[in-house]
């Protein structure tokens, strides 16, 4: 298909994120021209991998472990394409493997951090569909059967990492003792690993009875999943119910329970870094006592967006991850006070900006020459 070039046009364009309060403002002068397009259809590579999902999905960020994999055209692997760095070796199954059957040995490199990560196997023929894992410090339990009814709730000890799949009309119960004055946090992640559930954490005690502010079904920034901050103010045994918000389940309804004393943030500050860059990156978030920046380097992958850092705390446990975006601009953050014309923060052009809407009606404004 022949198209005819569209005429260059320059404009002065803002891009705004934001969420709860955060934004990131981006400033730049776009020349943008267009001397054709094609569309071709490109057919599926016949002979690549089929990879079923991962199970189990979590594992130790530290030390290295057997990725089972099943599917199918697993001929001849060569590798792993990961989104991070790591080592990868195939186990040989010997003449009489399985062909639909794959193992692994699986090391990621000790700078990779706590969180989701992705996979992709690579043969001589075609390279797999993205898979997902999950790296934890925490230590880690599979839910049992037992787990289904509250009367047989599965005895747990934080920290833990629980990984579990919900059943229809079924909700998941763990048992946890807890000590006088203990903060804890409990996160499921389901949605960001591609989960169908739609998750919420209930805590109870053990007659039954809700926990006054002991729920959570939808936290800021984590994209539909649960989180729940919770003091208990006396010694005692409480129960944990994870389910689908709609009573669903099924194959696809995994999860993982995430249950620690450990830091919680919704997002990095700044948003963003500059490519070749080294920048300290602060956190923002409702449980960050200890927590100090972390020294980030943008990288000059042209084909990476973003990476994940950790907040960490006093005591050495991590929170669950947020991400910092990788810029092609300088990038600054916002300065108090700008919420008037003539207070408003000079910026040049092209630079990203990063800044906190703070209280109820405040304003940032900015300049540009």
């Amino acid at each position: 298909m022949e198209t005819k070039p569209m005429a260059n046009c320059f404009t002065f364009f803002k891009s705004v994120w934001m969420h709860r309060g955060i934004y990131r403002v981006l400033g730049s002068v776009l020349s943008l021209g267009l001397a054709g397009m094609a569309s071709e259809a490109v057919g599926q590579n016949p002979l690549q991998p089929t990879v079923n999902p991962l199970q189990p999905l979590a594992y130790s960020r530290s030390q290295a472990f057997d990725l089972n994999l099943a599917g199918s055209l697993f001929q001849k692997p060569t590798g792993f394409w990961l989104s991070v760095p790591g080592q990868v070796a195939f186990v040989d199954g010997g003449a009489k493997a399985d062909p639909t059957k794959l193992t692994a040995k699986v090391q990621f490199g000790p700078n990779t951090p706590a969180g989701m990560q992705l996979m992709r196997l690579v043969t001589r023929y075609g390279i797999g569909p993205d898979r997902v894992v999950w790296l934890d410090d925490l230590p880690i339990v599979q839910a049992v059967a037992a787990a289904k009814e509250r009367s047989t709730a599965q005895v747990v000890t934080a920290p833990t990492l629980v990984q579990g799949k919900v059943d229809a009309e079924k909700a998941d119960w763990f048992r946890l003792k807890v000590a006088p004055g203990q903060t804890l946090v409990f996160e499921v992640i389901g949605r960001r690993l591609g989960s169908a559930l739609d998750p919420q954490v209930t805590l109870f005690d053990l007659s039954g009875r809700e926990l006054k502010k002991g729920h959570s079904n939808d936290a800021p920034g984590l994209q539909g999943d649960p989180r729940l901050i919770y003091r208990f103010a006396e010694a005692g045994e409480v129960l944990v119910q994870v389910r689908d918000t709609a009573w669903a389940g099924g194959g696809d309804f995994h999860y993982l329970l995430r249950i620690a004393d450990c830091p919680v943030a919704t997002c990095a500050m700044p948003l963003a870094v500059k490519r070749g860059s080294k920048t300290q990156v602060g956190f923002v978030g409702p449980r960050l006592d200890g927590v100090t920046t972390v020294e980030v380097e943008g990288t000059g992958n042209p084909y990476l967006e973003a990476i994940q850092i950790n907040p960490k705390g006093a005591a050495g446990q991590v929170g669950t991850p947020v991400m910092v975006h990788m810029s092609d601009f300088e990038e600054k953050v916002e300065v108090e006070p700008n919420d008037t014309v003539e207070k408003a923060q000079l910026i040049e052009v092209p630079s990203g900006v990063s800044g906190r809407i703070e209280k109820r009606g405040d304003v940032d404004r900015f300049k540009f020459k």
